[in-house]
């Protein structure tokens, strides 16, 4: 299969290039960017370049179209895509809301494509481990848990400088911790089958740290059937070494980093276990299932059903959008 790139940015450099070059079947032959300085960076490494979206998805050397866009641009593209007859692989968040997720969904079924989504943090170390706990009971039945993302700054300085670094921290171009990172939180959430939720709260805010005037601070509490009360903290402008996640059982408790972990057993010393580092190919596995459910063979292990309850969940959120500094805005 022959794929082509709309939007040769960070990401891609950083994830996406080894990632072609490694999967079997899956050849990279094209790239799509509005920046000529990308697209000469592209020919450098002996790419087809293009400026313009149709002709770039005409192309009919290109069977799938990876969308690694800022997110005000995944709806458009990947509908265009479809129409264009592509499968799709899309960067996260798949789109600014549940609303476009459902209209690409239901255009991929039309035009009997596949489509995923880069939802690559289900193969983080620190996630991994905290799988296994949970799986193991051994801390007993699950009461509380908490997971947090605390970074220093929302990532400008990651962007591409001759496009629009600031793109990250702009609310029309889908930039904001929530778009950026509550994306991977709550989809982990919702790998760990926690069950039934009950009750769902949480709110975004725009604390106007000179971050532009996109959401900086996110905070959720989700109650399930069960008991279990889990919540979601998103800040970028902490430098606090805050542990990623924090497990509360019956029998014990335990922190975890991104490296290590400190498990707690009432009346027992607590325990530092390395958290074993995985290869960075280890998302490898939504490109080869995303190639075995195009050639009807199996299917994508991160699904477009899965990412609109994602964005559901992010609607949610965004309904109450606090605006510090000013009049409080909540959107109901």
């Amino acid at each position: 299969m022959r794929i082509g790139i709309a939007g040769y940015g960070r990401i891609v450099e950083l994830m996406h290039n080894s990632l072609i070059r490694k999967v079997e079947g899956l050849e990279l032959t094209a790239i799509y960017d509005v920046t000529e300085e990308r697209r000469k960076h592209a020919e450098a490494r002996g790419l087809q370049t293009y400026s313009n979206l149709d002709l770039f998805l005409s192309d009919a050397l290109i069977d799938v179209v990876l969308i690694a866009a800022p997110t005000q641009y995944h709806y458009s593209i990947a509908l265009k895509a479809l129409q264009y007859g592509k499968h799709l692989i899309i960067e996260k968040p798949v789109a600014m809301n549940a609303q476009e997720a459902i209209e690409i969904q239901k255009k991929a079924i039309e035009m009997n494509r596949v489509v995923t989504l880069f939802h690559n943090r289900r193969f983080d170390p620190d996630f991994q481990f905290v799988q296994s706990i949970l799986k193991s009971s051994e801390i007993g039945k699950v009461l509380f848990l908490e997971r947090s993302h605390h970074m220093d700054g929302a990532g400008v300085e990651f962007g591409i400088q001759s496009y629009n670094p600031k793109w990250r921290i702009m609310d029309i171009k889908g930039g904001g911790v929530l778009l950026d990172w509550g994306v991977h939180l709550i989809d982990q959430l919702q790998q760990l089958n926690l069950g039934s939720v009950v009750s769902f709260t949480g709110s975004s805010y725009k604390m106007g740290w000179h971050q532009g005037d996109a959401d900086d601070y996110v905070n959720s509490t989700i109650a399930f059937e069960n008991g279990l009360l889990a919540t979601i903290e998103i800040h970028s402008l902490s430098n606090v070494d805050k542990p990623s996640w924090t497990i509360v059982g019956e029998r014990g408790s335990v922190v975890v980093y991104k490296d290590k972990a400190f498990v707690n057993i009432r009346g027992a010393t607590s325990e530092m276990r390395e958290i074993p580092r995985l290869s960075r190919f280890a998302s490898e596995v939504i490109y080869t299932s995303f190639l075995l459910e195009i050639e009807g063979k199996g299917k994508c292990i991160v699904t477009l059903d899965e990412a609109i309850k994602t964005m559901h969940w992010i609607d949610q959120i965004r309904k109450n959008e606090v605006l510090m500094g000013e009049v409080s805005k909540w959107r109901v």
